[in-house]
């Protein structure tokens, strides 16, 4: 490698706070189940509705608006799964940008 290229490797700096905005978003985005004709976000209020509920079929509105009626015990498997994916592939991405340091801080 060119030497030259090493010197702007080396000078480049990375911004911390806009990688961990960006692995956000991610994380966010991967957190949208589609379910019965709805779009859903996984998160622990609606991992813990789905769990407490007794009824087989619940009725929620899904991040448009839209009523949706969906078997309990499916919906709450879909985002349980999806939520697991999303937070352990943020934990991941969030542990490995930890080890990247500023190219003056090496």
């Amino acid at each position: 490698m060119d030497p030259r290229q090493f010197k702007l490797l080396a000078d480049a700096e990375f911004d911390r706070a806009l990688h961990r905005k960006n692995l956000k978003e991610n994380a966010v985005a991967q957190l949208t189940v589609p379910f019965a004709g709805g779009l859903f976000t996984a998160n622990p209020a609606l991992i813990a509705y789905l769990s407490l509920e007794t009824d087989d079929m619940v009725y929620l509105e899904d991040i448009y608006g839209t009523p949706v009626i969906a078997n309990r015990a499916q919906m709450l498997e879909a985002v349980r799964e999806q939520y697991r994916i999303a937070m352990k592939s943020w934990y991941e991405e969030h542990q490995s940008s930890n080890r990247i340091r500023r190219a003056q801080n090496v």
